[in-house]
């Protein structure tokens, strides 16, 4: 059976504690209590509802974020350390959400020698201006993260990325096969995401809880549950991400960022993007997981191209 491939694993950083705006420690930890056992359940029976029916209203559910664009607007500084390397500051509401080292060898930028560079400068893609490399360092550096089910916020994190797209309201336990459900390989969420960091969560969360996109991760995730057309949703997302962090990396997207200034909205919104052009693929040409490869090697041989990315309508 043909199945798809999860990127390569990169580069882990350590985990860092930090104090919130609020003035609260916040050092990461969750406590043993609520990882490795199955949270509280309320009343109603935890039950997986039919394919499709995203649940609009996150304030019944204590673990979940209620947006990615609050979780992404506080970036709040971003220092150079001594060693060459960067300290990145995430927060979220008044609250610490996270912090990664990044690293002076993780690649940004692809680096052109001989006519490549001047190809590049007559043909190519425009420099990303100055006041926004702290925003595309940020990018590549959360991607160099690692999931830890012991922090908080990462927990919260995949907890509502799982109860946005199945519906549920209630906790699930860190490990265990529903996670296959929304299409990761296994009861682990974190071997699937080691190879594009937290950014792929990010990613994932922005999809799933986004109002806009609620009729795109709709039919992802009912497509992704078809009895013939099946994929494993969280593995494809996770795909995309790496073919958007490449494209970023290439310069392609720097046009659009340049134009309005921000790095990530643009990055998200290409990510929705292709997301949804390879539906469209997935249905109207009857694809199945056997052909997955296929069109993830299309993907990523158009995505050199610098015209590609004016090929797609950015999701607004």
């Amino acid at each position: 059976m043909t199945t798809l491939a999860c990127p390569q694993a990169g580069f882990s950083p350590p985990r860092m504690g930090f104090r919130g705006n609020g003035g609260t420690n916040f050092q990461g930890k969750c406590g043993p209590a609520q990882v490795d056992a199955p949270h509280k359940r309320s009343s109603d029976a935890h039950v997986f509802p039919r394919p499709g029916s995203l649940t609009g209203d996150v304030k019944r559910v204590p673990g979940a974020l209620r947006s990615l664009c609050e979780l992404l607007k506080h970036v709040t500084s971003v220092h150079h350390s001594k060693d060459g390397g960067c300290k990145h500051l995430l927060s979220y509401s008044g609250r610490l959400v996270l912090c990664c080292m990044f690293q002076s060898n993780t690649r940004t930028s692809v680096e052109r020698r001989g006519l490549c560079t001047l190809f590049s400068c007559l043909l190519g893609p425009p420099n990303l201006h100055e006041q926004l490399l702290a925003e595309r360092d940020l990018v590549f550096a959360i991607a160099q993260c690692k999931l830890d089910l012991e922090d908080c916020v990462h927990y919260r994190m995949l907890q509502t990325v799982y109860q946005r797209l199945t519906g549920t309201r209630l906790d699930c336990t860190c490990y265990g096969s529903h996670w296959q459900q929304i299409g990761f390989q296994g009861n682990d969420p974190g071997t699937d995401l080691r190879g594009v960091g937290m950014f792929g969560l990010l990613q994932l969360l922005y999809l799933a809880s986004s109002p806009h996109l609620m009729p795109l991760a709709r039919d992802i995730y009912r497509v992704s549950l078809d009895e013939q057309q099946n994929f494993p949703l969280a593995v494809l997302s996770l795909n995309m991400t790496r073919m958007a962090l490449q494209t970023l990396r290439q310069g392609l997207l720097n046009r659009e960022c340049n134009e309005r200034q921000m790095v990530v909205e643009v990055l998200n919104e290409f990510y929705a993007a292709i997301f949804c052009h390879t539906l469209h693929l997935w249905t109207s040409q009857h694809k199945t997981i056997r052909d997955s490869g296929y069109v993830l090697k299309g993907w990523y041989h158009s995505t050199t191209y610098p015209d590609y990315t004016h090929s797609i309508t950015l999701m607004g």
